[in-house]
């Protein structure tokens, strides 16, 4: 039976693979937040502190951006109709769903 740490290390890497070919790895490197290999790491999980620091970096850096394209979709609604037709952030995220593949 695996014990906790072997456990979160399974499941880092399976979610590695998951945006592995999508540049995920090359935005920290990039950005000069951590070197090509160190970046390379994170999707395989060498490091459980590293790996889990960096999904939970990139997982906020998506939601920062997911409330700033609500925020923009307000403004452009409130500019251009009614402001009570606004939908809800929960209302907005699921038609995004819909509209996106």
């Amino acid at each position: 039976m695996f014990g906790g740490l072997h456990i979160e290390m399974t499941a880092l890497s399976s979610l590695g693979s998951l945006p592995e070919d999508s540049g995920w790895t090359g935005a920290p490197a990039e950005a000069g937040v951590a070197s090509v290999g160190t970046a390379d790491s994170f999707v395989s999980a060498a490091s459980v502190t590293k790996t889990r620091h960096a999904h939970q970096v990139t997982t906020c850096s998506l939601y920062k951006l997911l409330q700033s394209a609500y925020s923009a979709y307000c403004t452009d609604v409130e500019e251009m109709t009614d402001p009570t037709d606004t939908r809800s952030f929960e209302d907005w995220c699921e038609h995004r769903k819909l509209q996106s593949p």
